[in-house]
């Protein structure tokens, strides 16, 4: 009736209400619809300042997505441009003249945050994960004609993705916020309240392009489940990379405490992660120096029981 009116009197009715959860379904959808290249290289950039002092540190990485496994460089550009020079032992003079030893204290850590174990495809349970696939034989040949500018109408598969996916099964309680501008992008902020398991629900606000329902931001109540970095919340940002969603950094709120060792224990001012040059592979080979850090090392990961 009052839509009626409003119609009736030929001005513009009050705004329909916004359903969040149809919103959350829809940046949910859009993650399912994402396809990754089977291999990818790329740089892990980790940001902190210490003392008011910045450091940067580059880690070179691969990511095999059709098996799901992440190799890291452990020796960044920081550690080549300072190596560690371990404990020390000095000889001296002891108080009554004999000799005396000294043990050196070690160097400050190489690795700020430890070595990053992470994949830019990670949606941080927004989203399921997509495993890589093979293209068909149609998909490589429109790819060869498109670009050798072929007149040849290119088939058009008939295959379709088919994506409903229940709002997280009532994991959040979703609030709509209202419309932001991200970065330039016109959003939908939705912030969500998990109604169980909070060390595992990590969303707390989630930012959607109003066009395309993809994720642009997110915030996580903690980060990595394991590492350094965990007791504090993340802003993650999300950007499209050769027409799709990938991570594109992950950035701290609030200082990080590390603790290195049982006598070191550092605080960052600020930290953060930055995805940089993803470049998809069409072979995937290990470099020598290229491994998976042990269990027992110093490390950033994420959860691997949803991506």
């Amino acid at each position: 009736m009052f839509a009626l009116s409003f119609a009736l009197l030929g001005i513009a009715g009050p705004p329909a209400a916004v359903n969040p959860y149809a919103l959350y379904e829809q940046t949910q959808e859009q993650w399912a619809l994402q396809r990754y290249p089977m291999n990818l290289s790329y740089d892990l950039v980790v940001h902190i300042v210490e003392n008011g002092t910045p450091a940067t540190e580059t880690y070179t990485s691969t990511y095999d997505a059709f098996h799901g496994k992440i190799r890291v460089n452990p020796i960044s550009d920081y550690e080549l441009a300072h190596p560690p020079d371990g404990r020390g032992v000095k000889f001296g003079a002891g108080i009554v003249g004999g000799p005396s030893i000294r043990m050196d204290k070690p160097n400050r850590p190489i690795d700020f945050l430890g070595i990053p174990l992470l994949e830019p495809t990670y949606s941080f349970g927004i989203g399921p994960h997509v495993a890589a696939r093979k293209k068909t034989s149609e998909e490589i040949l429109n790819e060869i004609r498109r670009e050798f500018h072929d007149t040849v109408q290119p088939h058009t598969s008939t295959m379709k993705t088919i994506a409903r996916i229940v709002s997280a099964s009532k994991a959040y309680i979703i609030r709509y916020v209202g419309r932001e501008n991200i970065r330039g992008i016109d959003c939908d902020h939705l912030a969500l309240l998990p109604t169980r398991d909070a060390g595992r629900n990590r969303l707390r606000d989630i930012w959607i392009d109003h066009a395309t329902h993809r994720s642009v931001r997110a915030i996580i109540g903690l980060n990595f489940v394991r590492g350094l970095g965990t007791k504090v919340p993340w802003r993650i940002d999300f950007g499209m990379a050769d027409g799709a969603l990938y991570v594109t950094s992950e950035t701290a709120l609030a200082p990080v405490q590390v603790e290195t060792s049982s006598l070191q224990t550092h605080t960052y001012s600020s930290a953060s992660i930055a995805f940089e040059h993803l470049q998809p592979q069409t072979k995937f080979s290990h470099f020598p120096s290229f491994f998976e850090p042990p269990a027992s090392g110093a490390m950033l990961q994420e959860p691997g029981d949803f991506r």
